[in-house]
């Protein structure tokens, strides 16, 4: 009979009933929390980059950057990234993690018989546009001249809150997984006076 009694406590007592809920639920409910925050953070990361690489490629085809200089010398890659990237990125980001990729050519007017230089910027199964290394010393920096087309790439590899989502380029950076955020600007160089600095 006491047994009964105890057994049919156990059953109807809800005391711990609120405890138990959080616990089941706390663990799905922080995780979308910190989802939400990290795929919020990733959007706004991708238009500032975006923006500054406009902006960038602006100076570039305008022939402001070929013919500026720094304390009296030409413009150097990191001159460049300094005043015309990271001066358009929120301040927050490092400049030391902005890598600058830069390409110009010549088009080529035989008529289609010659691939255009701009399937040198695809991967090796063509399916996207390749990514600048996480390395500026191994990227090109060629401003190009006068009428020159040119293809500007920036990235910033951003740390990962969470690995619950494995989207985007993953990577390893300084010993972390980040997750790069590209873009890529290609357009041709107004037809400015000849620079005094092309870079290439």
């Amino acid at each position: 009979m006491m047994t009964k009694t105890i057994l049919r406590s156990f059953v109807t007592r809800n005391s711990g009933a609120v405890a138990l809920e959080f616990a089941l639920v706390a663990f799905p409910f922080l995780a979308t929390i910190a989802v939400i925050c990290e795929e919020g953070l990733d959007l706004y990361m991708r238009s500032a980059i975006e923006h500054a690489a406009t902006e960038a490629a602006r100076a570039v085809y305008t022939g402001t950057a070929q013919n500026a200089t720094a304390n009296g010398a030409p413009l150097t890659r990191q001159n460049f990234i300094k005043n015309y990237v990271c001066a358009n990125l929120p301040a927050a980001l490092s400049c030391s993690n902005v890598f600058v990729n830069v390409k110009s050519f010549q088009e080529s007017d035989s008529g289609g018989a010659t691939p255009t230089p701009y399937y040198n910027f695809l991967n090796t199964g063509g399916t996207a546009i390749s990514q600048p290394q996480l390395d500026n010393a191994k990227n090109t920096f060629c401003l190009g001249s006068t009428s020159a087309y040119v293809v500007l790439q920036v990235s910033y590899p951003m740390p990962l809150i969470t690995n619950l989502l494995g989207t985007g380029a993953i990577a390893s950076y300084n010993g972390q997984k980040v997750r790069v955020l590209s873009t890529t600007a290609a357009f041709r160089n107004e037809p400015f006076p000849t620079p005094a600095n092309t870079q290439c």
